[in-house]
């Protein structure tokens, strides 16, 4: 009696779930009477029955919650103290939230609570109702009789003719039919009633309903904006033409053709267990979707409608019928495997679309006339192609686009172009995610210059390529679960240009980042970017050593690899340093070892290029611009200008090259010798302690030396003339190997040597 003393204000009570008897001190006669400004009271899961607990005290109660056991033979009925509690309008006797078995409702079930607004007799284990349960309860807005499985259609028809020029406003009958029974139809007697309604929502989901009776639908009031027929069976019939006269807002057609809780299949109604209720539409053949009978239904003036499955593959465009007023349909999960091929959607205002959970794994179009769709979910469709024409120019208005968990990587990283989404100017968000994607080219959003959330998780994307620097308005950008190292800089540069225009998120988590001495700037940009960052604190970073930090101060991870770079890169540069200074000692041992070759081709190359003239042939023979170069020290100028220019040339016609006559003014000495020595068949050289201490004559000697290996395959050209008496101590080496591996011939200096030294010269030079 005194459980609720001192609770006069007292609202709202729950005392549900806690399995107290009835005969418990708490449940006696005026337990309640303290509370009279008690408005909602939940008695739900207690022991007690309806009948003894007294309610008579509670005023000012709007909504009980409470359970309700009746015997099975016995019919059930409120007690007139009911009528009392002139506020009540909420009353859940449910069995999903507690403990309900009203097997039987009659007239007289519900006089006492007329007053009723919102009823739930769901799961009620409910068998018949008798005409006229209803019919006092004009205030009735909520009623919900769903999960009865043993009430069909056939006991639920007493319940809309009740509910004629009521308030009802909601109207669930959810699984009202056994899951494991034969398909249902619809029949028009169940919903010619509620014409004379304001009905506005309509559930009857889990009926296996196939077929719809022709003409029911036309008795749905104009009032009705939203029905649900999900896990239903629904299949190819004439009722698809009173589809146009919907004026619903919003369908849900979810869950086609799925399978049912085996544990179902046990249960049975009493009244069936000899037989079973079984529609005469059900084993129709003619109601069967075949190409065969297509034709009994020419006359519709449409192909398949938006919510019946069309196992067949038309060459032509597919109309698809929608009512006019509809903004919202969602028709997931209903196992359906084709192509998306040309839709074209009759006149429409369609804003929300989710046809998720299917399995349209080719996505061509393209889709017209859906010129005011925002949201389209394509997500889980295992789709791994889609087309650059399938969003067509009249999806420019779209908002919202998913298309995660596809197979969509291979086709979207050829897109290099943008064509896939580049009708879709508006677009502020898309989801990408579980698509596999190693890469997106640059231009991929281009068009998306809109964007706010782009979500590409879950894929296998390496860097960011893409451009989004156009996307001014972003506001999240999730990268994680990916395989980032790192953001190089021409990512860095957009996302610092982002940061500037918007104050936007983005998340790298669970990507295998790495903190190393490359990677030292992207770690400085994390500093820089940290408030950015979204869960920047659950990051994990990799070290050079492999040994992982979780990000917990990005600045502390930056100083500390700050200073192990510092040391790294003295010791690199000292490195280095060391490596430059090998290489540069080797190279200049190997100029130094080959610098008279590497001096002839310089200048063989140059001569090459500014040659005057090509070489002429004559009986097979080169045909040189001298017959001989004559090398000599300036000192020795008078013997060759007077005794050997005369004995050679002038006596024995040989064309002689002499510096001080035949080189080309304007080039350079060094390029004069060797064109020299190229275009002479022979080179002398007038070896003197002169010539030897002259630069210019080792060089002649040298490149002579060149010519002879390089040019004329070893040839000998080059003849050694000793002008004075030398000894081999005086000689350079390069000089004495070629004295001791060919001859060479001393001027004699005397009249009968003179004339044999000539002869013999001229001889080899004619050679």
């Amino acid at each position: 009696m005194r459980s609720f003393e001192g609770l006069n204000e007292l609202h709202s009570l729950d005392i549900s779930s806690n399995n107290l008897s009835s005969g418990n001190t708490s449940y006696q006669n005026g337990c309640f009477s303290p509370l009279r400004k008690l408005e909602h009271l939940n008695l739900k899961k207690n022991k007690p029955t309806e009948d003894q607990i007294d309610f008579s005290s509670l005023l000012s109660l709007k909504s009980l919650r409470i359970d309700i056991i009746a015997d099975k033979e016995d019919v059930f009925v409120f007690r007139k103290e009911y009528s009392a509690l002139k506020h009540l309008t909420i009353l859940d006797v449910s069995g999903s939230t507690g403990k309900c078995s009203i097997h039987n409702l009659i007239t007289e079930t519900f006089e006492s609570l007329i007053q009723i607004e919102k009823l739930d007799l769901s799961s009620c284990n409910i068998e018949t109702i008798q005409r006229g349960t209803f019919i006092k309860m004009k205030n009735i807005t909520d009623l919900d009789i769903s999960d009865n499985f043993c009430l069909q259609f056939k006991g639920f028809g007493n319940v809309t003719r009740d509910l004629q020029f009521s308030a009802i406003k909601v109207l669930k009958l959810n699984k009202i039919h056994l899951a494991y029974h034969l398909n249902t139809i619809l029949p028009t007697d169940v919903l010619k009633p509620l014409i004379n309604t304001t009905l506005k929502e309509l559930y009857c989901d889990a009926n296996r309903i196939q077929i719809i009776e022709t003409g029911a639908l036309t008795y749905l009031p104009n009032t009705l904006q939203h029905i649900s027929l999900k896990k239903n069976e629904l299949s190819f019939g004439p009722f698809m033409k009173d589809v146009f006269n919907l004026s619903i807002k919003s369908a849900d057609l979810s869950l086609m053709y799925s399978f049912n809780n085996p544990g179902e299949s046990l249960f049975h109604c009493p009244s069936q267990q000899a037989t079973q209720e079984r529609s005469s539409y059900t084993d129709d053949e003619k109601y069967h979707l075949t190409s065969s009978n297509l034709a009994r239904y020419n006359h519709l003036s449409f192909q398949p409608t938006w919510f019946i499955p069309v196992p067949l593959k038309p060459k032509y465009t597919w109309v698809i019928p929608v009512p006019e007023n509809v903004t919202t349909i969602v028709y997931k999960e209903c196992g359906m495997r084709y192509e998306i091929i040309h839709l074209n959607v009759t006149n429409n205002i369609i804003e929300y679309l989710d046809v998720s959970r299917n399995a349209f794994f080719s996505w061509i179009g393209p889709i017209s006339n859906l010129n005011h769709l925002k949201h389209l979910n394509l997500s889980h469709n295992l789709c791994s192609f889609v087309s650059p024409r399938f969003f067509s120019v009249d999806s420019a208005n779209l908002k919202t686009l998913h298309v995660q968990n596809n197979m969509l990587g291979a086709v979207l990283s050829d897109d290099i172009d943008g064509q896939i989404l580049g009708t879709l100017h508006n677009l502020e968000e898309i989801n990408l995610s579980q698509n596999r994607i190693p890469t997106l080219p640059l231009n991929f959003f281009k068009a998306q210059s809109k964007m706010k959330y782009l979500n590409l998780k879950n894929n296998l994307l390496e860097t960011i390529a893409f451009r989004i620097s156009h996307m001014t308005n972003l506001k999240m950008l999730d990268i994680s679960n990916n395989k980032l190292l790192h953001i190089d800089s021409y990512a860095r540069n957009q996302l610092n240009y982002l940061k500037s225009h918007s104050d936007f998120l983005i998340n790298l988590e669970n990507n295998p980042l790495q903190c190393t001495c490359d990677y030292i700037k992207f770690v400085k940009w994390m500093v820089s970017t940290e408030r950015h960052l979204e869960n920047v604190h659950l990051y994990e970073c990799e070290t050079s050593r492999g040994k992982k930090h979780i990000l917990v101060s990005v600045m502390d991870v930056y100083l500390g690899l700050e200073r192990a770079c510092y040391s790294y890169d003295l010791l690199a540069v000292g490195i280095s340093g060391a490596i430059l200074i090998f290489i540069s000692i080797l190279c200049g041992g190997l100029v130094y070892r080959y610098r008279w070759k590497i001096r002839y081709f310089y200048h063989m190359v140059k001569i090459r290029h500014y040659k005057r003239r090509p070489n002429m042939w004559d009986d097979d023979r080169e045909d040189y611009m001298y017959d001989v170069f004559v090398a000599y020290a300036d000192d020795d100028r008078i013997f060759v200008h007077t005794t050997l220019l005369q004995e050679l040339e002038k006596e024995a016609g040989i064309e002689l090259c002499l510096h001080c006559r035949n080189f080309l003014p304007g080039n350079d000495i060094a390029t004069n010798i060797i064109s020299a020595i190229h275009n002479s068949r022979k080179t002398v050289i007038i070896m003197s302690h002169n010539f030897l201490n002259s630069y210019w004559g080792m060089y002649k000697f040298n490149m002579a030396k060149m010519e002879s290996i390089y040019e004329r395959r070893h040839e000998n050209i080059l003849y050694l003339v000793f002008y004075e008496q030398m000894c081999s101590r005086d000689l350079p080496i390069q000089i004495l190997e070629l004295v001791q591996s060919q001859s060479y011939i001393e001027y004699p200096n005397d009249e009968y040597g003179n004339e044999v030294f000539w002869n013999q010269l001229i001889t080899a030079l004619r050679s």
